[in-house]
């Protein structure tokens, strides 16, 4: 995992949700350590990346309209 995360505000054309949730689905596997989810526990990375890519597109929307 040595990607570097992307910034995505600011950028043209503006960021889509799929880069967006990309973003989030990278960043829950690097606090997690892993690289992928344990079957059983599939549906914890799911709801962390569901919330952090919700969160991630309220930041970039606030950031561009201001």
């Amino acid at each position: 995992m040595c990607r570097n995360i992307k910034t995505l505000a600011h950028q043209e054309p503006p960021a889509t949700d799929a880069q967006i949730r990309a973003s989030a689905e990278q960043f829950v596997r690097k606090l997690s350590g892993l690289k992928k989810a344990p079957k059983d526990r599939q549906s914890i990375f799911e709801e962390a990346a569901d919330e952090i890519t919700q969160t991630t597109r309220r930041l970039i929307n606030a950031l561009e309209s201001a």
